[in-house]
């Protein structure tokens, strides 16, 4: 039976909303839904990740650039490289795929 991640996701102002897609022992796939302005604060990724737009539009702020992430758009996180995102639209989606 198929599941829909997207019914999982909440779009809020105040906080990002995440699900589990898949965790294993080598890989971990997460959903990540942003309402319009919502701020995954800085951080950084200790593992290669990479990161898929499935809805919606993000800015995506890594070494004193701001790139425009749109559907369909992919981007390899830097390992260990601070970064934030901000929501664009109304309802925003990614995927992560960290390896472990």
């Amino acid at each position: 039976m198929p599941k829909n991640f997207l019914n999982h996701l909440v779009f809020s102002k105040e906080k990002p909303s995440t699900y589990v897609i898949k965790k294993t022992d080598k890989i971990q796939q997460i959903a990540v839904g942003l309402g319009e302005e919502t701020l995954l604060k800085k951080h950084i990724t200790p593992v290669p990740t990479n990161l898929v737009m499935v809805k919606g539009s993000i800015f995506f702020k890594i070494n004193g650039e701001e790139n425009l992430f749109s559907e369909g758009d992919t981007y390899d996180i830097p390992v260990d490289t601070e970064h934030e995102v901000i929501g664009k639209g109304k309802e925003n989606v990614f995927i992560l795929t960290k390896e472990m």
